[in-house]
């Protein structure tokens, strides 16, 4: 795919480019929606992550990785910060920074 380009030099003159660029979506090709909305979390997945917030100590909560590596313990190994992120938006739970209490 061609695609051009206007560039603005020094001058104040604009130059026309052309370049190579890959398509983004070829139209033979599946578009394959954002994470959010493919990726199924199960219902024990989310008892969880809501169990392990409930039992951290408020002076120093959980973050997103830490709660990740309790969980890959338990055998969800297929799993990232970003699910374990997404889980807690579901459960409606804050970031660790937001859960803190002196």
């Amino acid at each position: 795919m061609l695609r051009q380009t206007l560039s603005f030099g020094i001058s104040g003159r604009t130059e026309m480019h052309q370049k190579l660029a890959p398509s983004i979506a070829n139209s033979t090709e599946e578009v394959i929606p954002h994470k959010e909305e493919r990726r199924e979390l199960s219902d024990e997945l989310l008892r969880r992550v809501s169990h392990f917030v409930e039992n951290e100590f408020r002076s120093k909560p959980y973050s997103d990785l830490e709660i990740l590596g309790y969980v890959r313990a338990e055998g969800y190994t297929d799993l990232n910060r970003n699910d374990i992120a997404l889980a807690r938006s579901r459960l409606e739970i804050k970031p660790s920074s937001r859960r803190y209490l002196k």
